[in-house]
């Protein structure tokens, strides 16, 4: 369902990927992971258009090194609570860097902490699993061959299984 197009030449890689990266760098369709399960929300798998370019304008104006005196204290309490996680629950190191990650953005956010053993940071954990999980090349015939997403809903077989995850996920 896609071109593919070889190329052989540096001088033309650099020209087409780099000067030229908006045009040739966007993202392939994925209508189950991006689609149904994601809502089309999910910037990370979004082709570049003006959607995507307003939510990465927004996502650079909050995230920018102006504001990192904002981000500062609470990188300096997270950073503190997994150095605390990594001498009493070794084991888990794993988790305790991904409730650091959550808890800087939940803390920023929300004002509101995470802990090594709360359960919506287990959910979310789950959430991410699954949806890898789906966009692993081939779980997801339609990823693979986007024309499927044409079909008639009724026919659309993997359309249940991806709404129950949104369901899931949007929570």
């Amino acid at each position: 369902g896609s071109t593919w197009v070889f190329l052989n030449s540096s001088r033309v890689v650099t020209d087409l990927m780099e000067r030229r990266a908006a045009i040739y760098s966007s993202r392939p369709p994925f209508p189950m992971t991006q689609g149904i399960m994601s809502g089309d929300s999910r910037i990370v798998l979004m082709p570049y258009n003006d959607r995507w370019r307003l939510l990465r304008k927004i996502m650079h104006q909050i995230l920018n090194g102006k504001n990192q005196d904002i981000f500062r204290p609470f990188q300096d309490l997270e950073s503190k609570q997994l150095c605390w996680d990594y001498l009493h629950a070794p084991e888990r190191w794993w988790s305790a860097n991904g409730r650091y990650a959550n808890s800087v953005i939940m803390s920023v956010v929300f004002g509101r902490r995470s802990l090594l053993d709360d359960p919506e940071v287990t959910e979310l954990f789950e959430t991410i699993e699954l949806f890898l999980e789906n966009q692993q090349p081939g779980v997801n015939i339609v990823d693979a061959f986007p024309v499927f997403a044409k079909l008639p809903k009724l026919l659309q077989w993997w359309r249940p299984r991806g709404e129950a995850i949104f369901e899931k996920t949007k929570r």
